[in-house]
């Protein structure tokens, strides 16, 4: 928010945190009702087990997103999350049919690209200047990273979705392809930051390049040390908390 001077007002958060629940709260659903009480994971599990009572709360929580916004946000927001939303239904109806007929959706990719568009959808909107190319440099950085953390966690957990018949880039290309273009990734990630870094003059962008640059070596560890990261999950937690306080610096300083 710093980086585009936008104060969004306190019901954009609620509105957004509510979202985002929503839409990973489906996924595992329909992750759960795939694999059934006798999946590897633990979340697909809990969220099978308590299918009902998480099914119940899904519908409460989008009602409560959809109310919320109608009376906290000027139509071009309003518009720009219902077209939003209506990809995100498009999306998960494609893991659905691509589940049923064995074809591996890109799931890693359209995750993080609708996670940071939902993020960015409405200081996008709010925002009255044009859009500053540092500023999609960031975004493009984000997305990248938020990718490579989904990629982290299907590789790490391939062996458990190879046993519950679960797709994703790991169990599809292999543990060989999905290193390599895991390793892209964060070359790719940290090249651009240092770019980004090196090319532009406002100290604000200069100090997000540093933090995303940060970001992406954090991810590299994980990745690179899984005896210290696999046990118990880690690699799961601390790739979120890459994100949560990072960002957390990085937008609302």
């Amino acid at each position: 928010m710093h980086l585009m001077h936008v104060n969004p007002p306190p019901c954009w958060y609620a509105v957004l945190s509510a979202s985002i629940w929503a839409i990973y709260t489906t996924d595992h659903l329909l992750d759960g009702f795939a694999a059934g009480q006798t999946s590897q994971m633990f979340r697909h599990r809990l969220h099978y087990q308590n299918r009902y009572l998480l099914i119940a709360l899904l519908g409460i929580t989008s009602l409560y997103a959809f109310v919320k916004s109608l009376l906290c946000f000027g139509m071009p927001v309003i518009l720009g999350g219902l077209i939003l939303g209506g990809l995100v239904l498009i999306y998960l109806f494609f893991v659905y049919f691509a589940r049923k007929q064995h074809f591996y959706f890109h799931k890693e990719f359209f995750i993080a690209l609708f996670y940071l568009m939902g993020i960015w959808l409405a200081p996008f909107i709010w925002f009255k200047d044009a859009t500053p190319a540092p500023l999609i440099g960031v975004f493009i950085i984000l997305l990248l990273l938020v990718w490579i953390e989904g990629l982290i966690v299907a590789a790490y957990d391939q062996h458990k979705d190879e046993i519950d018949q679960q797709q994703s880039f790991a169990t599809y290309y292999g543990r060989t392809k999905t290193q390599q273009f895991i390793y892209g990734l964060i070359f790719l990630a940290g090249f651009l930051s240092l770019l980004g870094f090196f090319v532009v003059s406002l100290d604000h962008f200069k100090a997000a390049f540093v933090m995303l640059f940060l970001m992406n070596l954090l991810l590299f560890v994980i990745y690179f040390y899984p005896s210290l990261f696999l046990k118990h999950g880690y690699y799961r937690l601390l790739g979120e908390i890459v994100f949560w306080l990072p960002a957390c610096i990085l937008l609302f300083w």
